[in-house]
């Protein structure tokens, strides 16, 4: 179930004190993951905030922030500097509602945020609703909210897809007829998602990672991590997590074993 949580920034997890331990990068070689749920949008505005299966008579693709997740992304807006350890980067799901929140909580209407921003499509939401299809970044790029991000412009790939029965058509048309059929992306797909997301993660220099994204996909990323996810993230709230070597280095030995 998906519900609509409270305006503003939430504290979750452990404690930063205890993740940082005096040290303002990663612990013991790991990551600190600073997990944020977007704002608000339109589709939890619809359905009251709750979410219990799909919803295949209601259209909403990718669903944009509702008024009230404007105005709990204006209260965030640049609480990433407030991040403990500082984050060094800032990994945004393409789906609107999270780069609208990515952008306000980097404390920024474009590009030249307090911290580096990336569209990672790994971040996307668990594929079961209509508001879970996205947009080409070629359409991203010719909207003014976004377009400061694309300077060397977009594609038309539909990163947000195919579903499993849509025979490798992940174009909008198709993806709704494999929703109004039933289909969603299967669990396993998004643990798989969340594997190669540590796997690049793991590779990267940075040790304090903002990752924007939605419900479902976080509360798969923290099983994957190992943390047994109690609740799911309300809308607004971020989550500060420890991703040891250890867990790092066995994604990355499957990753090494396996053809994505």
């Amino acid at each position: 179930m998906k519900r609509a949580g409270a305006a503003g920034l939430h504290a979750g997890g452990r404690a930063c004190s205890d993740l940082v331990r005096g040290n303002r990068g990663g612990i013991g070689g790991g990551k600190v993951l600073h997990l944020l749920r977007h704002a608000e949008s339109t589709w939890n505005e619809a359905t009251a905030g709750e979410h219990v299966g799909a919803h295949p008579g209601l259209v909403l693709l990718d669903a944009p922030l509702s008024a009230r997740g404007r105005l709990q992304a204006a209260a965030i807006h640049g609480h990433a500097a407030r991040l403990v350890p500082p984050p060094e980067l800032v990994l945004s799901s393409p789906l609107s509602r999270a780069l609208s929140t990515a952008l306000a909580f980097n404390g920024s209407g474009g590009s030249g945020g307090a911290v580096p921003l990336e569209l990672e499509p790994l971040c996307r939401e668990q594929l079961e609703n209509s508001c879970d299809i996205g947009r080409s970044t070629a359409d991203l790029a010719v909207d003014a909210e976004f377009a400061a991000l694309f300077t060397g412009g977009g594609s038309d790939t539909c990163w947000w897809g195919p579903l499993p029965g849509a025979g490798g058509d992940a174009s909008t048309e198709a993806t709704l007829a494999r929703l109004r059929a039933g289909e969603m992306e299967p669990n396993a797909a998004v643990a798989l998602r969340c594997a190669a997301l540590l796997v690049q993660i793991a590779r990267r220099p940075e040790t304090s990672i903002v990752v924007v994204s939605h419900c479902m996909f976080l509360r798969a990323l923290e099983e994957a991590l190992g943390y047994p996810a109690r609740e799911y993230l309300a809308n607004a709230q971020v989550k500060t997590v420890h991703a040891p070597s250890a867990v790092l280095a066995r994604f990355a030995d499957i990753d090494e074993r396996l053809d994505w």
